[in-house]
């Protein structure tokens, strides 16, 4: 029983690390979505003092 009881908390740890990992490759593929944009925008350049 106790050796069932490990084994479950360990099954259900490793699936949290495993969505914790999905998570953070999700926001990575956004970051990387928003890097590329950034990367296709021409920069613009504005005078000093100009309000945008």
């Amino acid at each position: 029983m106790e050796n069932q009881l490990r084994q479950l908390v360990a099954r259900s740890s490793l699936e949290n690390v495993e969505s914790k990992l999905q998570n953070m490759e999700n926001q990575l593929r956004q970051v990387e979505g928003i890097v590329e944009t950034c990367r296709a925008t021409p920069y613009k350049h504005v005078p000093s003092g100009v309000d945008i």
